[in-house]
């Protein structure tokens, strides 16, 4: 099971990020997009 943490944000440089495959439905994704954007201004 995968979580995702809106309340924090991590900066990390590229080379830590350790990567795997998960698919997330469409519409969580723009569910999540849409609370980043609006809580750090992102566009």
């Amino acid at each position: 099971m995968s979580y995702i943490r809106l309340d924090r944000l991590f900066e990390l440089e590229e080379d830590d990020i350790r990567r795997e495959g998960a698919v997330v439905d469409e519409e969580r994704f723009w569910r999540i997009g849409a609370v980043l954007r609006s809580r750090y201004g992102w566009r």
